[in-house]
């Protein structure tokens, strides 16, 4: 497990080891089945949280659809909930909870020519802390020539990553079994995806209690 510190934001990156945490055959069949299901890819594109432009799609906003619930999800859950749980040390100590609590988890699927805007995480303040805690990205499928992650300083919503200064941007390029953890008011952004494989990333926006 890595600490970096990106702008004013610790952000922490630690890697899968055991692949058959989230390649095992149930997971992969399900991401499958959901992200073709109909209703995704048909979706209207462009609403409130859904930051994805171009070819690709995303169930986000979807609570039916969420990852941690899809048959073969159990084992990369209870990863995750550990990974949080000892990045929570790093990046808000006085958070003192153990209970992860998954307000939101959803896949996102990129395809070639496929981008994102630039987005925080955040839905509420409440008692002075955004909501929610933690957000965590675990990379599933990174082809090369994949899009990175961008966290922006001083970001503005639903505006593309070309449009801030090289200086305001911080490049994150994910490995496959890669998880990165940041605060939710962490402005960031998803680069040009230049592969014509899909590049796969599960999402989890969680509170500790």
């Amino acid at each position: 497990m890595i600490l970096e510190t990106v702008f004013t934001h610790a952000i922490v990156r630690v890697i899968c080891k055991d692949k058959s945490i989230f390649q095992n055959k149930d997971l992969i069949r399900s991401v499958n089945d959901v992200i073709t299901l109909e209703y995704v890819t048909s979706r209207e594109r462009g609403k409130p949280g859904d930051s994805h432009v171009g070819p690709g799609h995303t169930t986000v906003g979807v609570p039916y659809l969420d990852l941690i619930y899809l048959p073969g999800a159990t084992r990369i859950t209870e990863w995750v909930k550990e990974q949080f749980l000892l990045a929570r040390d790093m990046i808000y100590p006085s958070l003192k909870g153990n209970n992860v609590v998954f307000n939101r988890s959803w896949i996102n699927q990129l395809d070639k020519n496929g981008h994102g805007k630039c987005h925080t995480h955040i839905r509420e303040i409440i008692d002075s802390v955004n909501k929610p805690d933690l957000v965590g990205i675990f990379y599933a499928e990174v082809p090369e020539n994949s899009a990175p992650l961008i966290f922006v300083n001083n970001g503005v919503a639903d505006v593309d990553h070309t449009e801030f200064p090289e200086k305001d941007k911080h490049y994150v390029y994910p490995r496959v079994g890669e998880f990165i953890i940041h605060p939710a008011n962490a402005w960031h952004a998803i680069g040009l995806h230049q592969s014509d494989l899909r590049r796969i990333c599960f999402v989890f926006d969680i509170d500790i209690d």
